[in-house]
């Protein structure tokens, strides 16, 4: 049954619910990049274990999964997605810097995350990544007390 939206929009798999009446059931939401970057920071962050049901599999989710590992955290694989032992806010200080790959999301949230912890870190990515606009982000954190200095 499609559901019928404003505008006479039809989606196929959507049900209309009558107003008034209660909808009950599982949803299974599509894959999100988006939603994946943000579940990987919490659960990192978090004590204890975290099952991302589900994650979207980008090379941008995978630069932040992997920038998290170093940072600590550990991640699975599991057969509904990703399991993550989060570090509980205690972030490890890496020998090498972190690489973003060519995702600016994932040098945002580690620009963030590295601001937020004690000790040094460093962040390199792609050329592509060196074009991103983060200098607005870096006058904040800057302006909350972290010290960041530009190589390169």
């Amino acid at each position: 049954m499609a559901g019928h939206f404003a505008g006479g929009a039809v989606f196929p798999n959507c049900y209309d619910v009558p107003s008034g009446l209660v909808a009950r059931g599982l949803a299974k939401a599509p894959p999100s990049k988006s939603h994946t970057h943000r579940a990987l920071v919490c659960a990192a962050l978090a004590s204890g274990r975290s099952l991302l049901v589900n994650p979207l599999t980008s090379d941008d989710t995978l630069a932040t999964r992997s920038c998290l590992e170093v940072l600590g955290a550990v991640v699975s694989e599991a057969p509904e997605g990703w399991l993550v032992e989060g570090t509980g806010g205690k972030l490890q200080v890496p020998k090498s810097p972190l690489n973003c790959a060519s995702s600016g999301t994932t040098l945002r949230f580690m620009m963030a995350l590295c601001a937020a912890a004690e000790g040094r870190r460093g962040l390199e990515g792609s050329k592509q990544l060196e074009r991103r606009p983060v200098a607005d982000l870096a006058d904040v954190l800057e302006s909350l007390g972290a010290r960041i200095r530009w190589l390169g």
